[in-house]
């Protein structure tokens, strides 16, 4: 899903647009092709209005820069990896264990046999 003109608006207003180099075209592209693309091929894209605050984060601050564009594009992977890193952060590892509740050290003979025979 790509985020719309309205709903980038709506995140980032039109006066504060203005204050940095960007144009609603450049941003809207930008915000396009390396935040949206990025969360929708990882599945974590869901609506564009959970994406307010990265999307906020990564606009801060860019009216005092000249290349306002280059710190904007850094700035939205940043906010892709953080997305990523809190998802992997909120999976547990699997540990199997035996009758007793005890960590399974147990090991298929049989795959181990197939990998040696391969």
């Amino acid at each position: 899903m790509e985020i719309s003109k309205q709903e980038l608006l709506d995140i980032i207003p039109y006066k504060e647009l203005q204050q940095t180099k960007l144009t609603l075209p450049a941003a809207l592209v930008i915000t396009r092709r390396h935040y949206c693309s990025q969360m929708t091929t990882h599945n974590l894209c869901s609506n564009c209005l959970n994406c307010k605050e990265r999307i906020r984060e990564a606009f801060q601050g860019l009216e005092t820069l000249s290349r306002a564009e280059g710190m904007f594009v850094t700035r939205l992977r940043h906010q892709v990896a953080n997305a990523l890193e809190e998802i992997d952060a909120q999976k547990k590892p699997e540990v199997k264990t035996n009758l007793f509740g005890e960590k399974d050290t147990s090991q298929d003979l049989f795959a181990d046999m197939l990998t040696g025979l391969s």
